[in-house]
């Protein structure tokens, strides 16, 4: 008998029934958003339609920013053949930076990599970020302005000074050094992936943390997913994860902040599905069931969610050492037994919201439907992706293909930026 057989957590699978109903509630708030109406989803648009053209010639820079780490990409294109010309990355560590300082270190970057290169002129620079921010249009393309935002923001580091038009600062110093820009598109993270394939209408990223795009009529959104919620989701919520929300309360209100007014109180999506917040589940779960020790906590923190990865690939030795001998048999079981529920629960939370925004785009159940996706969980955690596709299925009968590829951010912000080039004549 497992532990588990005694002591409840509340992640018992979501059955058909729970889904269907989750799915709409989901489809509602997509459609209830887009009229104007208050709901948990923001559907923040990207400012840019998808217009998917193939024609034209030319390189672009997309720059993809995801968190400390950025990357850097030539693309080009002749007709319907693209090609990524060379790639780098590089990581900011430690400590803080000016925003200054940062748009400085990261056009010399730029600059030596073109010079390096020698490639010819770009047509514009595509631009992919996943800080918190927003799009807003220019007369050359879209901009990212962190305008209204905290004065801070990194992972790993810290911009700071940096709640102004972010791409515009970096253009300028482009500008100063001899390389104009002539065309900048910026994007989020989530919505350049629905430029990465011409069949594809819905995305999502499922890594550090969790969000889902959605293609309507040719406008792109963000839909905020790791908000959502609805009376039935809350109602459903699993022991351990009410139980992470009242200790994060309690320490808003150690600290004097309201819980009420908390981003940290809301995110109750991203929470059950995000990396950064699954491991924490793992320790809680384990605690709850009585089987966890100091040694176990330490290094379920220092893997973070590759714990459950390890855990659900049978690699007791691994584990074993990072606990510093802390690991029994029977306690590896129940940890590769709660991280299975924990992945289950994550999957089945993206199967229904696929599934609503499926409804929402009145997509035909008996076609196969793309769905681009990116992420550490998705391309790491085993199980996870299969069991979306299957769950997805058991909603409404929808076929659907998860297609990753971890230049899909700087393939989408290419092609988006390609396609704002060649849609305003920029080319001809």
């Amino acid at each position: 008998m497992s532990l588990l057989d005694y002591v409840n957590l509340g992640l018992d699978h979501l059955s058909v029934k729970d889904l269907h109903s989750l799915a709409n509630d989901y489809a509602t708030q997509i459609k209830d958003s887009l009229e104007g109406k208050p709901t948990t989803l923001e559907m923040i648009p990207a400012q840019i339609a998808k217009k998917n053209t193939d024609s034209g010639s030319g390189v672009v820079l997309a720059i993809d920013i995801g968190g400390s780490k950025v990357r850097l990409a030539f693309i080009s294109r002749n007709g319907t053949n693209q090609e990524v010309l060379t790639e780098t990355q590089f990581e900011f560590k430690g400590g803080s930076l000016t925003i200054d300082e940062y748009s400085s270190m990261l056009v010399s970057k730029i600059l030596e990599f073109y010079q390096t290169h020698k490639l010819p002129e770009i047509l514009g620079i595509g631009f992919v970020f996943s800080f918190p921010a927003k799009i807003i249009q220019t007369n050359c393309g879209t901009d990212v302005s962190r305008e209204g935002y905290d004065d801070e923001w990194g992972k790993d580091f810290l911009v700071k000074d940096s709640n102004i038009n972010i791409t515009r600062q970096i253009r300028n110093e482009l500008e100063k050094k001899g390389f104009p820009v002539n065309c900048w598109v910026s994007m989020n993270d989530v919505t350049a992936l629905l430029y990465t394939q011409q069949d594809s209408n819905i995305c999502f990223v499922a890594g550090t943390g969790f969000n889902l795009g959605i293609n309507i009529n040719g406008n792109l959104y963000n839909t905020e997913s790791g908000f959502f919620s609805s009376p039935l989701f809350v109602q459903l919520m699993p022991k351990v994860v009410k139980k992470y929300f009242a200790e994060v309360e309690a320490i808003l209100k150690i600290n004097d902040e309201d819980p009420g007014q908390s981003l940290h109180m809301l995110n109750i999506t991203e929470v059950q599905v995000g990396g950064l917040y699954l491991y924490r589940l793992l320790i809680l779960a384990m605690l709850t069931l009585g089987d966890c020790d100091n040694s176990l906590i330490i290094a379920i923190n220092r893997l973070e969610s590759k714990a459950l990865t390890m855990a659900l690939t049978s690699e007791y030795e691994s584990i074993s050492k990072e606990c510093d001998c802390g690991m029994t048999p029977r306690r590896f079981e129940n940890l590769k037994s709660v991280s299975a529920l924990l992945r289950d629960r994550a999957a089945d939370i993206v199967s229904f919201q696929i599934a609503g925004a499926l409804q929402v785009r009145q997509d035909v159940s008996d076609g196969n439907h793309i769905i681009v996706a990116n992420g550490s969980l998705i391309e790491k955690l085993p199980g996870f992706k299969e069991r979306i596709v299957t769950r997805v299925k058991e909603i409404w009968g929808y076929n659907i293909t998860i297609a990753t590829n971890d230049e899909a951010p700087l393939i989408g912000a290419a092609n988006a930026c390609f396609d704002h080039v060649l849609n305003s004549g920029e080319n001809k």
